[in-house]
């Protein structure tokens, strides 16, 4: 990849980020498009924003790194906050979870769960409703190994300098 790649990519994903409106707590769910858009499925879903502008900014030729994703999330005012995974969703709240994934073997796949006060945790993953997918439930989680937690707030808590 070439240094106008780079700038360019930069420039989309300035752009994106100043159309974003912050953490979305009430997310909605959004199906990723294709096998490698798990993580940008769910950026969409935190921020509000339509899946397809992430992919335009960050492109679809690769899955998303953590520095892509903790990138994001701090251009979009969104703070984030790792959990240990053994603990079970302590606060009410929306999470970034990486857990392996139901459909590839030996990789692991990005869902947003959202823990509401007093009430269930609502799974968004986003193969759910994608023909020949297998999507997590709440049941499905129980058995399979999370290999990170996030919590979610509003709030700047790292923006990285993107000139160039």
């Amino acid at each position: 990849m070439d240094a106008s790649w780079d700038s360019y990519r930069g420039k989309e994903i300035k752009k994106l980020a100043l159309s974003c409106k912050g953490l979305v707590l009430e997310p909605v769910h959004q199906k990723q498009p294709n096998n490698k858009t798990c993580v940008h499925t769910c950026l969409a879903m935190v921020s509000g924003l339509p899946v397809e502008k992430v992919i335009e900014a960050y492109g679809d030729h690769r899955g998303l790194t953590w520095w892509d994703e903790q990138t994001f999330l701090g251009l979009c005012g969104i703070r984030y906050h790792p959990i240990n995974f053994r603990e079970i969703l302590p606060l009410g709240g929306v999470y970034l979870a990486t857990i392996q994934s139901l459909n590839h073997k030996n990789t692991a796949h990005r869902i947003v769960m959202v823990k509401q006060p007093k009430s269930k945790t609502i799974i968004l993953d986003p193969n759910e409703g994608v023909e020949g997918k297998i999507a997590y439930t709440m049941k499905e989680t129980g058995g399979h190994r999370m290999f990170d937690l996030l919590f979610l707030e509003p709030g700047n808590f790292y923006v990285p300098n993107m000139e160039g």
